[in-house]
């Protein structure tokens, strides 16, 4: 049962003409302490906030620990509810835009992804990289009317998010990539903007994809 705290006056108890501090574990401690709120009315609080914040999800996932809820939806083959529930972040708005990718579909049901944390990985891992891609496009600051090039710039206006799902569905197929570094990168790297433009484009068109990815850009 949750117990959310509130904050609770303690009043001194007179005894008398005597006036006694509150009784308290702690010695050090007088004035104003917390309690534990009293259970009156949390499972109607908790019903509203299943109803009105949670309505996709059953009573039994609402109530489950995180992890437990994310491997029933998982097994459930609910995947837009995981998308949404599954962390503390609400990745529904890029699981809606990509959920009909074939690609998408391919890469989360391979054996290095199929799995309620390897679906949450992707989830987080696309959504971050779109969020990159936003701000590397945003327009070049000026100072008294000159651009400030900071560095060198990659073109990122030319892949969107269905091109990085498909470079990584094509990464995982590559079958001159051994298991151990597909599941590395997958879990390291591929969350970083830069490797899709300088490494992830090319793999394809390489004769030995492996001095690619150890190279550094």
């Amino acid at each position: 049962m949750i117990q959310f705290p509130i904050y609770t006056p303690v009043i001194p108890y007179q005894n008398g003409n005597v006036c006694y501090p509150p009784q308290t574990t702690n010695m050090f401690q007088c004035g104003n302490v917390f309690y534990p709120a009293p259970p009156t009315n949390i499972s109607k609080e908790l019903e509203s906030i299943h109803k009105n914040y949670y309505p996709d999800l059953t009573k039994e996932e609402f109530d489950a620990a995180e992890s437990v809820r994310n491997e029933m939806l998982y097994k459930a083959g609910k995947l837009e509810q995981l998308a949404k529930y599954g962390s503390w972040a609400n990745y529904g708005g890029t699981f809606d835009k990509i959920k009909n990718n074939n690609d998408f579909k391919e890469l989360i049901n391979s054996k290095y992804l199929n799995s309620p944390k390897g679906f949450m990985r992707i989830m987080k891992n696309l959504n971050s990289l779109e969020e990159q891609r936003q701000k590397k496009l945003m327009p070049t600051p000026q100072i008294y009317g000159i651009n400030i090039q900071r560095l060198p710039s990659l073109p990122y206006h030319k892949y969107d998010m269905d091109d990085y799902i498909k470079m990584l569905n094509n990464f995982i197929k590559n079958d001159k990539i051994s298991d151990d570094l597909k599941q590395y990168f997958l879990y390291k790297e591929s969350d970083k903007l830069d490797v899709y433009y300088t490494k992830l484009d090319e793999l394809n068109i390489a004769e030995n994809p492996l001095d690619i990815l150890v190279e550094k850009f």
